[in-house]
């Protein structure tokens, strides 16, 4: 149980630095960032954690404004 947590703990900060990377870059990449959370969102909707899917969702609208 604890192996699972720690994957998704890496996968999340992983699709953080991806999110910030084409937040920085928004003339090249237009909003791909947004793509990239709704990826993140459909593949952790599973997840019993709704308190952290508000966070990304937070991030996202975050994300998007930049």
């Amino acid at each position: 149980m604890l192996i699972i947590i720690i994957i998704i703990i890496v996968i999340i900060i992983i699709l953080i630095i991806i999110t910030l990377y084409f937040a920085t870059n928004p003339m090249e990449h237009g909003n791909s960032n947004i793509i990239l959370w709704k990826i993140a969102l459909a593949n952790h909707n599973s997840l019993p954690y709704p308190a952290n899917q508000w966070k990304v969702w937070k991030l996202l609208n975050i994300t998007s404004h930049l």
